[in-house]
């Protein structure tokens, strides 16, 4: 499955998700947006896309329109808090073992200093 990335307001997260990303040939857009960011700033971005067969993956960004059916949405705030964190989130979907970095990265955006110990 081909997927495009649409990124989230950034963070420590967001950049490590980011270099994720690039270093596993993903491609991603990333218009450096700041928290609160929602899915309509990438809506034309997503509706190409998505007529292209390319399944767009929205992380961390606040569902404000109609997405396709494919869309995977990618994120653990919110109603969504009980999620793993979004940068495993990604790992996963893309089939990769996460590093040690981004584990801490996962723990320290989840549940800041208490969970990276």
């Amino acid at each position: 499955m081909r997927y495009v990335f649409f990124l989230g307001g950034q963070d420590l997260e967001m950049l490590t998700i980011r270099k994720l990303l690039v270093d596993s040939g993903q491609t991603y857009l990333d218009k450096s947006l700041g928290w609160g960011v929602k899915a309509s700033a990438y809506a034309k971005e997503i509706a190409m896309i998505h007529q292209d067969g390319i399944t767009p993956v929205l992380v961390e960004l606040e569902i404000d329109i109609k997405l396709p059916e494919s869309a995977v949405v990618v994120d653990h705030h919110n109603d969504r808090s009980g999620e793993e964190a979004s940068i495993l989130q990604v790992a996963q979907l893309l089939g990769i073992m996460p590093t040690r970095d981004q584990i801490l990265v996962a723990a320290n955006d989840s549940g800041y200093i208490p969970a990276m110990l």
